[in-house]
């Protein structure tokens, strides 16, 4: 049976958010097929961050990057926000900029883990970003708490050779009984090689799809603003394979 971890973009899409970014980005891998409580329809693409997803997955990733992160037109402060254009270049330049003088202001966007076996998964709950699921890797893996969302609260239960993962917090009191909350569980064997193997599949689709994207639309900046994302997402500035490749 299929089992392991992944690292995935997940977020709601309205297609209002959409007409508000850059036209140079390809987002024809967005489908608005699902109708939200509003009879607005919106979209909740789901796809894997490695060296394999698609260029419309990372053009859907960029563009949910630049759309949270830039200046709103009522927004005069350089502190929050970078000046969005109709051109990549001056957009990327600006996005570069920002990064590097205010990287903890960077609003990462939604995400995380997701645990699947067979055809069971588990996915991080609302609020949950990609950083968060990059500093989860790192808690489960050392079996200390870890933040995944809620709504649902995904919780991680540690055994003495083992961990449970719950698709709700089962820790605490709930009516529904323990046994129908969807879980999965690894050996520490097993979590360590998923867990190690997601940290992996991160960095090369940093270093491939993503850089190859950015070097389309901006090639002067490709290796710098993707150098700046990656220490951003707590990877090492350089290329080269480094201590913080590790998950000790």
């Amino acid at each position: 049976m299929r089992k392991g971890i992944q690292l995935t973009y997940r977020e709601y899409i309205y297609p209002n958010n959409i007409d508000k970014w850059p036209k140079w980005l390809d987002l024809s891998g967005i489908f608005f097929n699902e109708e939200s409580y509003d009879g607005t329809f919106f979209a909740s693409p789901v796809f894997g961050i490695n060296e394999y997803t698609t260029k419309q997955g990372v053009d859907i990733i960029l563009g949910d990057i630049i759309h949270h992160n830039h200046r709103s037109d009522d927004e005069e402060s350089e502190d929050f926000g970078f000046v969005l254009t109709d051109k990549p270049e001056s957009t990327l330049e600006n996005l570069l900029d920002y990064i590097n003088r205010h990287p903890d202001y960077m609003i990462d966007p939604h995400g995380g883990l997701m645990f699947f076996e067979g055809d069971k998964k588990i996915f991080s709950g609302c609020c949950a970003g990609l950083v968060n699921g990059l500093e989860a890797i790192t808690n489960i893996y050392n079996k200390q708490d870890a933040y995944m969302g809620h709504d649902p609260w995904v919780c991680v239960e540690y055994k003495k050779n083992s961990v449970i993962v719950w698709g709700d917090n089962c820790l605490e009191k709930y009516e529904n009984p323990k046994e129908n909350i969807a879980n999965i569980e690894f050996s520490d064997d097993e979590l360590h090689i998923y867990l190690s193997q997601v940290k992996k599949d991160v960095k090369l689709f940093l270093l491939n799809p993503f850089k190859q994207r950015l070097a389309e639309l901006h090639a002067d900046i490709a290796d710098e603003l993707t150098c700046a994302i990656m220490k951003w997402l707590g990877f090492e500035s350089n290329y080269k394979h480094s201590k913080a490749d590790t998950l000790y």
